[in-house]
């Protein structure tokens, strides 16, 4: 999905899941981005979707830098019409199938880009090419323009040779000279296929912030399902704290489980819990309660901790399953002691939307000192989680804590001891 849009395509269709209009939900970077919450304000058939392009052909080409490094899908790479005569500053592009295209999105560089531009279809290959949109405001970086075109066989984008003298940066006037070319990194169209059923997608609040993965991408031949994580906020039960100066005080309401018993959360939302700097003050804290197999943390969502999402401390067997923790500061799920054995983490979704964010010093611990996963205690199973946006995914320190903490503290030695 690309960055501006208020459509998002789930790989399971969201009415499917139980998801409802009003819900939470966040959207992971697939880079060291930020992760961005929204609201569902519709849950509907699709309008568009990202339509792959096939083929790319040009005016004017450097042999390094063709034109295909404009359809490629990396922002890294560039074409260039370099020495091109005053009508050889062209780029045409063919879509995967016959399409109603909506819109196209063009990347330009700095400082060779279009100020004045057209673009142009064709329904079929003989056709001779129709101009669809006036473009008198280019500039580098992305530009996207409306379109809603049916039956669109190729579209080209034809420079204004003229306008292209005296370009600068930031929109001002340089002196760039129009025989240098253009220097196009990227572009990208959306519609829909013609006759096709489009699937159900969640519309969102407000717009996406980056380019966001889909689906499957090659890499070097191969196919790799390379799909940015969604993830609903929303539980059955609500469990907030007071919020009013939850980031001046760092200091949120926190639960556990001390001691012998039994605790079992499931389903729940926690919300503005964690208290900064203070020990065992964790959203979910499973307390030195031994040997505990029907001690389960499964399906919660905990939003916003000041510090750590779930803590595991002298405990041993327990399920921490399928939970989505967002923005847990210090860390997200953490083995305390040293001395936790077969507790199994698994299908867990552990989000941070900037890495400075959850990067906090938290005790007597620097920032750096925390992550996703952040484990004192290392024998236990850990099973398809996810983790995104923290400055360490996961982080077992055994070397810096080489005789545990706390009461495990001279009883166990983390550096040595195995995983799982």
């Amino acid at each position: 999905v690309a960055a501006g849009t208020h459509e998002l395509f789930l790989k399971h269709d969201p009415s499917d899941m139980g998801w409802s209009i009003g819900d939470q939900v966040g959207v992971a970077t697939t880079s060291r981005g930020e992760s961005t919450k929204h609201r569902i304000v519709d849950i509907r058939q699709a309008t568009e979707e990202f339509v792959p392009i096939v083929s790319a052909q040009a005016g004017a080409e450097e042999s390094h830098l063709p034109a295909a490094n404009a359809a490629d899908g990396n922002l890294g790479s560039l074409w260039s019409s370099y020495l091109g005569s005053s009508d050889e500053h062209w780029l045409e592009i063919q879509p995967a199938w016959i399409s109603n295209i909506t819109r196209i999105r063009f990347y330009f560089q700095e400082p060779r880009y279009a100020p004045e531009y057209r673009v142009e279809v064709k329904t079929s290959p003989v056709d001779p090419w129709r101009t669809v949109a006036n473009i008198t405001d280019g500039k580098g970086g992305w530009q996207e323009i409306p379109l809603n075109v049916d039956y669109v066989h190729s579209i080209r984008m034809f420079a204004v040779y003229s306008s292209m003298w005296n370009r600068g940066y930031d929109g001002n006037p340089g002196a760039e000279p129009a025989w240098l070319g253009l220097w196009m990194n990227e572009v990208q169209i959306f519609g829909r296929k013609v006759g096709e059923v489009m699937p159900t997608v969640i519309i969102l609040d407000t717009p996406v912030m980056s380019d966001h993965m889909g689906g499957f991408t090659e890499v070097e031949g191969h196919m790799f399902e390379a799909a940015a994580e969604v993830v609903n906020l929303e539980r059955p039960i609500l469990i907030t704290g007071d919020n009013d100066d939850f980031y001046e005080i760092m200091e949120g309401f926190s639960t556990s489980m001390m001691g012998r018993g039994i605790i079992d959360v499931r389903y729940t939302r926690l919300e503005f819990c964690g208290r900064r700097h203070k020990m065992g003050k964790y959203c979910l804290h499973l307390h030195k309660v031994g040997t505990c197999p029907e001690c389960i943390f499964q399906g919660n969502a905990i939003v916003d901790s000041q510090q750590v999402g779930v803590t595991i401390h002298g405990t041993h067997r327990a399920l921490i399953d399928q939970n989505t923790l967002w923005d847990a500061r210090a860390a997200g799920i953490y083995t305390e002691a040293g001395n936790e054995m077969d507790n199994v983490i698994s299908y867990n979704v552990i989000i941070c939307s900037r890495w400075q964010v959850c990067a906090v010093p938290w005790q007597s611990k620097g920032s750096l000192q925390g992550g996703g996963i952040y484990m004192i205690g290392m024998t236990n199973d850990l099973l398809y989680n996810r983790v995104a946006g923290y400055e360490h995914g996961m982080h077992t320190p055994g070397s810096a804590f080489p005789n545990g903490q706390g009461y495990a503290w001279g009883k166990v030695c983390p550096q040595f001891t195995p995983f799982g």
